[in-house]
Parts: structure tokens; C-alpha cells; sequence
């Protein structure tokens, strides 16, 4: 198909849908039950009619039907994923609550989340009237007349115009934003001004839709003849028994684009929006509430005529189809008179209307048949009509191009085109025309040889069931790309603060590891307050062909390392190419200390490139001037020319040996003599001894008799030791004589155990840092004294094996670079270490860094399953189907899982704010050192509880005062600071 042409230059294209209707939580459950010409229609018995307020009278009434097509989950909201408190949750029209969710779930459906997008995102959409204002709200004045702050989030909750800015506010979505009233038409004709607004460029992307909710849902309705409601409580459109509509719930939200941009973004595209018309009656029609035949046809023709499609071309229709048997006759009648204008064609083209499956959703109507719409030109299927069995008689469908579907229809057309109408009380009568769409770029996705996944949520339940939902979508589905679902997670799902992250090459590794994630219950939370280290280990670590895969399969690493190797080389006479992966000469001092320093400072480059900087730098020996360099110490040119300067001095030492013994600093004492040093300190039960060749040999043999633990290592010089004491003034000098600044980042010292100071600046430093033993142990420990800390070796594991003992539960350690002993892949830890990061709450640039690693930024999105959300039940003011009693405003919820412990008040002005703070938010077992903003509270719940404090204590508090730590503790601190200053 080629989509290139003028007829398709305004063509707009539905790339996500998202909805809940009656008997159907979501779309897929929507296309089973319209497919099996089910209806959604809920009856009623008589006890529960009476259990859920229906008074004898009223159910017993003859003109009573006791049918409803209700939203099942009406009252569930997650308010912690939104950021709002219970008590502005259960404040908030229903309505508002569910277009939230449904927004939320389109746009994840669509591949894109608004934080990792830059395109400029519309909302567009309305709901009905406001019942659970009337009914539920009203009845309890009382409360909110007492808490003058509530009445701000009672309207703000309550009204429509907020319906949409409060989607823009929540999702942060910065393009245009109007909130839609046209009756029954409200939601189509949200759909039309978003596609107006995608045609004029003010956005990018449009959500567009409605939602539509009564309170209360378990009741029934009363009909009056001549009225417009169904006397059987089924919507037969077009059916000779069809007595009326009947009203139901529900919401749908779809996302749009430009096609042309959806299909260069390789977009789940699920239909083409060809053509549109909006217009409105006027007065050419018998009243007000009357639908208008030449209203609705002038409709029909405009977008016939934007579409440039031809009626003999559209194969099905979605009509308005209310089961009024006026309105249905006038309706076939106006589609009747716009394709006459066009074709002579008779009973080529089927209809149907989705109201009979799950009513009139009035605002939401439009939506509901252009979703369906959507799904039978994608699919290719028809449905049939439900709730029909013979034509309406005062239709003559045999004079017109249209019949009722009455069964299931395979439509094997290549180009399947369909009408939808939504025509509104009032006159705002609105038609599409939409097509299929055929991906005939014969652009497959490649399927990488590894993948990376992030999985989130706002809780770890929600993060684990997010994993399930992924894992039962895998096993459902027989062919899939792999590397499609992993980058349309990494850059279409918002990161939240609970984690799982890992790799898979396959659809069988997936599945597998998302079963052990599930399995373990492996979710990590985020970690904010950690400080970031980096860890430099020094000479010693370096293996053979260490470096190798990720020079040669990193574009970025390649060519920071070429850009520092070329300094190299300019510098010393050795090949830096044959040795710079340390498969020869692996001892040289002179060839490995300058390579090592090179390859870690690359390596933090690198990580900077990606926005992870350290707080605090430690190195081992060797690798303090790696820290040295990253905290701007001194340049890498210059620590080139002092470590080539280090390195000839220790060659010029005698030759010497070192051996890691295991034991404490006091247990090696008796080892140590004038010819025997105590080089390095590593750990409590580990140190390194240093010497000539004969009295380590002698030391060896004391060891082997004592049977104590030891290693030798590989260097041929007695680093940190007396060996290299008569060359400490040279080299005090050669440093003298460079640059060296004042430290941009904590960092701590080899030489002193603590955090340096100026002295770091001067030759005497380095001298000793070269001649004199260190104790690494110690800086350990005073690096150990920061609680949070997420630190990063940029290396292998050897040193945070060494200090792992005495890591606290908020400490952890990674490293950069794998264990020789372990069979992995270079590329694979890295990955693995980025990926460690980001569950520990480090935002990365997944696509900078699949991208560096050859691999293709190109995919196609997949409309992969949305979020799994947390749900709590609001039901203020009525009862609902899980037997959960009536609730009254002032009812507090449970206390959620916070980053805080929960401590309890401990005295009575303690309580006392508790108690202020408790009926605020509508949270029950606050603690005293709870945050105010993590419980949803905002700047006018605060004015409430500061106007409360005020009134009980004479005191005034500011937000300010507390803006910094906005606890219960802080805030009755300053009450008592307060009320001292009165004595």
C-alpha cells in the first residue's frame, strides 16, 4: 500500500487505544464480547436492589427496569501512583479518576511515555454530567464546609473543566489541553479537534476521548412513554422490537499522530484516520433534543469529501444506532441521502452499532464506536450486530447501501475503509472515515543478540506483577521480537522506584528469567540518598586480555581510549599497542602502572558520557591517581609523565617481592623487620608485606610453618616499602614541579586514612604515597562512616570482596569490569553493571548505549501490557460489589509502605498534629517522621493544618519553616520553640 500520495497528506493515525467498559476491563476483553454479539447489560434481583438502597416502591414500580450497563472497578484508583493523598482521591468525581488512568494506559500502549519523549503531547477529551457531585457529595456538606482547604480540591476534583489539565499536570504534558462538552457527541468530537490540532502542528501526539460514569451504579431506571429509554433495559438498534436506548459506563482513550511521523517512528499503528466532519444542526429540526437528517448527512459529506475516499469504497459503518426507532430511521435515512449523492449501489455495506452491546455511554459514546471501528478495520473482522434479530419496519434497508451484520465476517479486503458517527444532543454531529493500515516497508526489526529490560513500579507489588503481566504476554504470544519489546520498554515505559533489570538473547532466556525475578521476588528499590563512589584498584588486577571486547565493541570507550593512548605514545618508548590489553609484559612496572591508569581513567570518561559522576573517589595504591585525576587534581597528561617517572624509579629499586598474607595488622607484626615492610593494610584480616627476594623467601617459610594463608603476587618490585625510600626526594622534586589543584570531589587518602587536604597538592605527598606502607583498611572505614552509598569499582570485584564484611544493608559495590576467573562476556558485566546502577535509581540513556554497542536504534513498538496498578477502593457515599460498606467522608485509609520507619507520637502535642495531619490526607497510623509531600500532601493541605495549628496553639507555622524536612517532629519543634518564646 502506498501511503506516500495526496490522499493520505492529512491523514492522522490511532497508534494506542486504551478502555474499560461494561463486563470488559480492557480492549481485549471490549473485541471477545462485541465479536460474540454479547451484551454488557447487568440485571438486577430484587434483594439487591434493596441491599444497595432501593426503595420497595421504586423497584416494585411497574415502569421500574431493573438494568444497568455498569463500570465494574469504578471505585479502584491507585492515588500513590498519581501522587495524590485518599482524602483528594475520594473527594474526586469517578470520572476524573478513571480518564486518568485510561490517558496513562493509552499513551503506555502507544510506546511512549512523557518523560522520555520529546514530542509536545495534547489532551483532548470530557466526560458527563457530574452524579457522584449530586448524589454523593452534596449529601455530606458538612464536612467540607468544616475544612475550608478541602473545598479547593472538592471543586477542583468535581468540576470538568479539570478533567484534562489534570491529565496534562499528572503525565506532564505540555501541548494543547481542552476539556470537550457536546452530549453525546463529547468524545468524538474530542477525537476531531485533537486530529485539527495535529494537522496545525500544535502537538505531536493527541490523547482524545471521554468517559462517562453514573452514581449510583447498581440501580435501575424508571422509562415514561414516549421517552427515550429501552422498556426491557436492551438496546436493539435497528431491530422492529427496539423500545430505547439505555445509559452505561465506561471510557475509552486513543492516541494520535500524523501518519507520515508514525510511520517514520516505526509506530503500532492500529488504523488511518482518512477523514472527519464536524458540524451542528442549528435549527433545522422540531426541538432542541431532536436529531437533525440534513445535520447528520452534511456531517457524513464533509468527511467523505477531506477523505477523497468513495462510498462504494467503505465496507462497513459504526452507526450512533441509540435503538430509538426514530432516531435510527432518521439516521439511516441522512447516512442514506450522503452515499446516494456518491452510489447507486444497494445492501453492499454492513453496520452496526456498539450501544447494544454495552448501551449509550453518552459522553464516551464516540469514543466506544470509533474503537470498535478501529478493531474491525485492523482485525478484519465484522461483528455481529447484538440484541438484533429482525429490521426495523420503518426502515427499507433494501433501498439503501446498508444491512445489519448479523453474524461474524471475515472482510479480506487489502483496503478496508469504515464510516463512524456520534451525533450529540444539541446538534454536534460528527463522522470519521478510517482505514486499515498495511506495513509494506518490508522493514523487519533485527533481532540483537542481547537485550536489555527494565521492569518497574511505584510499589514492588506493581513492579512484580508488571513482570507477570510481561511474562503471560510472552507465553501467550508465538512470534515475537524480542528486541522490539526491549526498546520499546526502555524508551516508551516511565522508570518508577521499584526495579528489575536484566538481559536476554531470547524469548525462552526472557521467560525463564522473568520467572526467577517473579520467583525470588528480586526487586530492588531505588535508593536516592546514596552517595556514588568510585573505586580505583591498582597494579595487580590487570589479566590477560583485559579491556579487549569492550575496546573493540564500544565506538565511545574505542575512542576516548585512542585519544589518551596517542598521549601514551608520545610519551614512552614500549608499544602501547601490543601491550595496551596487557597480553605481554603483564609485570613490567613501566608498561602496566601507566597502561592501568589509562584504561581506569577511560573508563570513568565513559561513565561520565552517560551523567554518572562520583561524590567521593578512593583508590588502592596505584589507583589514587586515577582519583586524584578524576577529582581534578591533576591532569591526565601530567599523571602520565609522574607515573612514568614512578614507574622507572621502582626499576631502578632493587628487585623485590610482596605477599598478601591473611592477617590483621597486629598479627603480622612478628613477620615484619628493617628488611621486611608492612606495605598495604588491606582489610582486618589481610595485609601485604614487602622485600628484597631473600627475606620474603625467608618470610615464606615462617608462613608455611605458622600455616598461615598467603599469596605472592606478581610484582618484581617492593612497592609501598623501604626498597624505594632512597629515591623519595627525587621524586618529591619531579612532582614539585607540576600543577597540582585543590580537589572538586571528596576523596579519600591512602596516605592518611581520611579525607585529604592541601597537602595532596605538594611532591611530599606522593613521596610517601610511593615509599611508605598504606592503610587501605582505614579508608575503608571512614568511607564506610557515609550510610548510603552505591559504590562502583572501576575494575574488577577485588576490592569490594575486600570491604564487603563490613557494608551496611544500604551500601552495595559493583564492578565495571568481570573476574578473570569468570566465563562472561566483557560486554555482558558492563551491561549488567549499568543495569545494577539503574535499579539502585541512576537514570540511563539506554538508547546512547545500545546505540555504542552497534546496535540499531530502529524498532517498531509493540503495544506491550500497561501498567499494573495498585488499586485502593473509593466508594464515598455507597456501597460496591465487593461488599465493602458505605463509606462517609472523614473515613481514613491505611498508612502505605513510605521510605520512612513508622515512629509514634510520644506526647500530646504530637498526637495532636498526628490527628490534623491523619483527617488532611484521610491517612490512618501517620508517624512522626513521615513526609508530609510523600503522604500527597500539597500546599493547600498544608494551609488547613497550619490554619488548624493556629486556632489550637495560637502558634504561626510556614511552609517554609518546614519546606526542607516536612515531618511531624520538625513541625512540633517549631510549635514548642514557638510556644517558649510566650513564657
Amino acid at each position: 500500500m502506498n501511503y506516500e500520495g495526496q490522499q493520505y497528506e492529512n491523514s492522522l493515525a490511532i497508534i494506542g487505544m486504551s478502555g474499560r467498559f461494561p463486563k470488559c476491563k480492557d480492549l481485549e476483553e471490549y473485541w471477545e464480547m462485541i465479536c460474540q454479539g454479547k451484551e454488557g447489560i447487568t440485571f438486577f434481583s430484587k434483594e439487591l436492589l434493596k441491599e444497595y438502597g432501593v426503595s420497595e416502591e421504586e423497584r416494585n414500580a411497574p415502569n421500574y427496569v431493573p438494568a444497568a450497563a455498569i463500570l465494574e472497578g469504578y471505585e479502584k484508583f491507585d492515588n500513590n501512583f498519581f501522587d495524590m493523598n485518599p482524602r483528594e482521591a475520594e473527594l474526586m468525581d469517578p470520572q476524573q479518576r478513571i480518564f486518568l488512568l485510561t490517558c496513562w494506559e493509552a499513551l503506555e500502549s502507544a510506546g511512549y511515555s512523557s518523560d522520555k519523549t520529546k514530542a509536545v503531547i495534547g489532551v483532548f477529551g470530557g466526560s458527563s454530567m457530574n452524579s457522584f457531585l449530586i448524589h454523593n457529595l452534596l449529601n455530606n456538606r458538612e464536612f467540607i464546609d468544616k475544612h475550608e482547604a478541602l473545598q479547593h480540591i472538592f471543586i477542583h476534583g468535581n468540576i470538568n473543566d479539570y478533567l484534562c489539565t489534570r491529565v496534562s499536570y499528572k503525565l506532564n504534558l505540555k501541548g494543547p489541553v481542552m476539556t470537550v462538552q457536546t452530549a453525546c457527541s463529547t468524545s468524538a468530537t474530542a477525537v476531531y479537534l485533537g486530529c485539527q490540532s495535529l494537522l496545525n502542528y500544535d502537538c505531536d501526539i493527541a490523547l482524545a476521548g471521554g468517559v462517562s460514569i453514573k452514581v449510583p451504579q447498581y440501580t435501575g431506571y424508571k422509562v415514561v412513554e414516549g421517552g427515550i429509554f429501552s422498556t426491557d433495559g436492551h438496546c436493539r438498534a435497528f431491530d422492529n422490537n427496539s423500545t430505547g436506548t439505555i445509559f452505561g459506563n465506561g471510557a475509552g482513550v486513543i492516541v494520535l499522530k500524523r501518519l507520515k511521523d508514525a510511520m517514520r517512528d516505526r509506530d503500532n499503528i492500529v488504523a488511518i484516520i482518512r477523514g472527519f466532519g464536524l458540524n451542528n444542526d442549528g435549527n433545522l429540526k422540531v426541538g432542541y433534543t431532536a436529531p437533525s437528517l440534513e445535520g447528520q448527512r452534511e456531517a457524513i459529506l464533509k468527511a467523505i469529501d477531506f477523505s477523497e475516499v468513495e462510498p462504494d469504497d467503505i465496507g462497513y459503518v459504526e452507526m450512533h444506532g441509540t435503538g430509538t426507532k426514530l432516531g435510527d430511521l432518521i439516521e439511516i435515512n441522512a447516512i442514506d441521502s450522503a452515499y446516494k449523492q456518491f452510489t447507486q449501489k444497494k445492501n453492499y455495506c454492513p453496520i452496526g452499532s456498539v450501544k447494544a452491546n454495552i448501551g449509550h455511554l453518552n459522553a464516551a459514546a464516540g469514543i466506544a464506536s470509533l474503537m470498535k471501528a478501529a478493531l474491525v478495520v485492523e482485525k478484519g473482522i465484522i461483528p455481529p450486530q447484538a440484541a438484533y434479530e429482525n429490521p426495523n419496519r420503518e426502515i427499507d434497508f433494501s433501498r439503501t447501501p446498508f444491512y445489519v451484520n448479523t453474524k461474524l465476517r471475515e472482510w479480506r479486503k487489502d483496503k478496508r475503509i469504515a464510516g463512524v458517527s456520534s451525533f450529540g444532543i444539541g446538534g454536534t454531529n460528527v463522522h470519521f472515515i478510517i482505514e486499515n493500515y498495511v506495513d509494506n516497508s518490508k522493514k523487519y526489526s533485527k533481532v540483537e543478540s542481547d537485550n536489555i529490560f527494565t521492569i518497574s513500579g511505584k510499589t514492588k507489588r506493581a513492579a512484580i506483577d508488571n513482570a507477570k503481566k510481561l511474562k503471560n504476554y510472552l507465553i501467550k504470544k508465538d512470534n515475537v521480537n524480542i528486541t522490539d519489546i526491549s526498546k520499546t520498554i526502555l524508551n516508551g515505559r516511565k522508570d518508577f522506584e521499584y526495579r528489575i533489570g536484566f538481559h536476554a538473547s531470547s524469548k525462552e532466556e526472557l521467560v525463564n528469567k522473568l520467572d526467577v525475578k517473579i520467583a525470588n521476588q528480586a526487586v530492588v528499590r531505588t535508593d536516592k540518598d546514596k552517595k556514588i563512589v568510585f573505586l580505583y584498584p591498582g597494579q595487580g588486577t590487570q589479566y590477560e586480555g583485559m579491556y579487549k571486547e569492550l575496546y573493540y565493541s564500544s565506538r565511545r570507550i574505542k575512542s576516548i581510549a585512542d585519544k589518551y593512548f596517542n598521549i601514551l605514545k608520545r610519551k614512552v618508548n614500549f608499544d602501547v599497542d601490543k601491550y595496551k590489553f596487557f597480553e605481554k609484559e603483564t609485570n613490567n612496572t613501566e608498561i602496566v602502572q601507566p597502561l592501568l591508569f589509562l584504561w581506569e581513567y577511560v573508563i570513568s570518561e565513559y561513565l561520565f558520557e552517560f551523567g554518572i559522576f562520583p561524590d567521593i573517589v578512593l583508590g588502592h595504591s596505584l589507583g589514587e591517581y586515577v582519583a586524584a585525576c578524576v577529582s581534578k587534581i591533576i591532569t591526565v597528561e601530567d599523571t602520565i609523565d609522574i607515573l612514568i617517572k614512578r614507574s622507572q624509579l621502582a626499576n631502578k629499586s632493587e628487585e623485590g617481592r610482596m605477599l598478601s598474607i591473611s592477617l590483621s595488622g597486629k598479627e603480622i607484626s612478628k613477620y615484619i623487620s628493617e628488611n621486611v615492610s608492612l606495605s598495604v593494610i588491606n582489610s582486618d584480616n589481610n595485609c601485604v608485606i614487602s622485600g628484597d627476594i631473600s627475606n620474603i623467601e625467608k618470610i615464606k617459610s615462617l608462613l608455611l610453618e605458622d600455616n598461615v594463608e598467603f599469596v605472592e603476587l606478581s610484582n618484581t618490585r617492593a612497592f609501598h616499602s623501604h626498597l624505594l625510600t632512597p629515591y623519595f626526594e627525587e621524586f618529591k622534586n619531579y612532582v614539585n614541579d607540576f600543577k597540582l589543584c585543590k580537589s572538586k570531589i571528596d576523596m579519600i587518602s591512602n596516605v592518611t586514612g581520611n579525607y585529604i587536604n592541601t597537602e595532596i597538592c605538594t611532591g611530599e605527598y606522593w613521596a610517601r604515597h610511593l615509599c611508605n606502607g598504606i592503610n587501605f583498611n582505614n579508608c575503608v572505614e571512614v568511607l564506610l562512616q557515609n550510610e548510603h552509598l552505591l559504590i562502583i569499582e572501576i575494575g574488577t570485584d577485588m576490592l569490594q570482596k575486600m570491604m564487603s564484611k563490613k557494608m551496611s544493608e544500604n551500601q552495595s559495590a559493583v564492578s565495571i569490569i568481570r573476574n578473570y576467573k569468570k566465563e562472561q562476556r566483557d560486554t555482558t558485566k558492563l551491561w549488567e553493571t549499568f543495569l545494577y546502577l539503574w535499579e539502585f535509581g541512576l537514570e540511563i540513556e539506554w538508547k546512547k548505549l545500545i546505540y555504542d554497542f552497534g546496535y540499531t536504534e530502529d524498532y517498531k513498538k509493540i503495544p506491550l501490557p500497561t501498567y499494573s496498578f495498585d488499586y485502593q477502593v473509593f466508594c464515598l457515599g455507597e456501597k460496591h460489589m465487593e461488599g465493602k460498606e458505605e463509606e462517609s467522608i472523614g473515613e481514613n485509609y491505611m498508612r502505605r509502605n513510605l521510605s520512612s520507619v513508622y515512629v509514634a507520637p510520644e506526647n500530646e502535642i504530637e498526637e495532636d498534629c498526628v490527628k490534623m495531619w491523619e483527617e488532611a490526607l484521610g491517612v490512618n497510623n501517620i508517624g512522626i517522621d513521615d513526609d508530609f509531600f510523600e503522604l500527597g500532601g500539597h500546599s493547600l493541605i498544608a494551609t488547613q493544618i497550619f490554619t488548624e495549628i493556629k486556632e489550637t496553639f495560637d502558634v504561626s507555622v510556614k511552609l517554609s519553616q518546614i519546606s526542607n524536612k516536612p515531618t511531624i517532629r520538625v513541625l512540633v519543634g517549631i510549635i514548642v520553640e514557638e510556644l517558649m518564646k510566650k513564657i
